[in-house]
């Protein structure tokens, strides 16, 4: 939490009043920023984000045994792991393409494939990304986290670098591809909100 953001958190606590005197101990929200806030004793209080966030950081830092799961045959691992990535949150056309993303990220990896994805985002905040693999691969699974780690960061690389262009340079196709990529996203979810519910 930066200064500034401690700054606005300590005056609300002192000069608010009523419900607007409550700001969540771990990121200094008010309940105008936030959409629930928990109060605790003492003046402690957590909002909905970073309880959400609280829940991914246990789910990554618990003995991923206790989440294995219970159809894996003899030959198969399960495991999780976090992809972290330098940028504190992933770009608007990344979210947009995480799963094919994550989909060819996992093709790379030896006799691994993807069962699934957890993906939390807040703006100006955090993004917690976390994906469970199955690999049927004898090369030990820490390994196979550290090929994902790499080949992640490589993807990630790509984008941001093509985003860094100077002022008189022509725009990369990647760019070019992202932007057709959120028109198109912002077009399906416009289709979606207006239109009529279907019955059968």
């Amino acid at each position: 939490m930066d200064f500034s953001t401690r700054l606005k958190g300590a005056f609300s606590l002192i000069f608010g009043r009523g419900d607007n005197g409550t700001v969540c101990s771990f990121c200094a929200s008010n309940r105008h920023a936030v959409e629930t806030i928990i109060a605790g004793p003492a003046a402690i209080s957590i909002c909905n984000r970073c309880v959400m966030l609280c829940n991914q950081i246990l789910l990554e830092n618990s003995d991923i045994q206790q989440f294995r799961c219970h159809a894996d045959k003899p030959h198969e691992h399960t495991f999780g792991l976090a992809l972290h990535h330098e940028e504190a949150l992933l770009g608007e056309p990344e979210r947009i393409a995480l799963d094919p993303m994550l989909q060819r990220l996992v093709a790379t990896l030896p006799e691994t494939r993807l069962v699934g994805w957890s993906f939390s985002h807040a703006q100006d905040r955090f993004d917690m990304l976390t994906i469970s693999l199955v690999t049927t691969s004898t090369i030990p699974h820490q390994e196979i986290e550290a090929m994902a780690i790499a080949n992640w960061k490589e993807m990630r690389d790509r984008f941001v670098s093509a985003r860094q262009m100077s002022a008189n340079a022509p725009e990369p196709e990647l760019i070019t591809i992202a932007a057709a990529a959120r028109q198109a996203a912002e077009t399906y979810a416009e289709v979606v909100v207006s239109s009529e519910p279907t019955t059968s």
